[in-house]
């Protein structure tokens, strides 16, 4: 088993739904995959956090993976953990049933009816779809931003 250190990691915040509330925690993304702090083992226990690495990864079937991470005070075990996601990121499922399909279509009437009336006379069917693509993105952006706390 290669035991890493924090120079071949990628460290993230991950947030994972639990029933009704989600919790968020420090994470890694290493290989695509994400991981969750797992144990902690002191440098002179390095066998046996081997071997605790072996025994949670064969109970599992290989279906979860481990990794020892080295640092000053010792090893910390990571398990992967396939229900996180980055903080921001929303899976196409998620992403998928948040869109009111039914709306639509009046969501994009009602805009562009007030950005008619926001540009001016002169302003072109064309130029006025590539300003609300511009203006979706940013609204886009910014709720998500907001849903992600920043």
């Amino acid at each position: 088993m290669q035991i890493l250190t924090k120079k071949q990691v990628k460290y993230c915040r991950l947030v994972k739904q639990r029933l009704e509330e989600f919790e968020y925690c420090l994470g890694i993304n290493f290989q695509n995959k994400l991981f969750v702090s797992d144990k902690f083992f002191a440098h002179d226990r390095q066998q046996q956090a081997i071997a605790y690495c072996q025994t949670k990864y064969l109970a599992a079937g290989g279906e979860v993976s481990y990794i020892l991470l080295a640092n000053i005070a010792g090893l910390t075990i990571w398990r992967e953990d396939k229900m996180a996601m980055i903080v921001g990121e929303q899976s196409i499922d998620n992403f998928l049933s948040n869109l009111e399909l039914v709306s639509l279509p009046i969501q994009i009437q009602n805009i562009m009816q007030v950005a008619l009336q926001a540009y001016p006379q002169d302003t072109t069917v064309g130029e006025l779809i590539d300003r609300l693509k511009v203006s979706l993105w940013e609204i886009v952006g910014l709720n998500q931003q907001v849903q992600n706390g920043c």
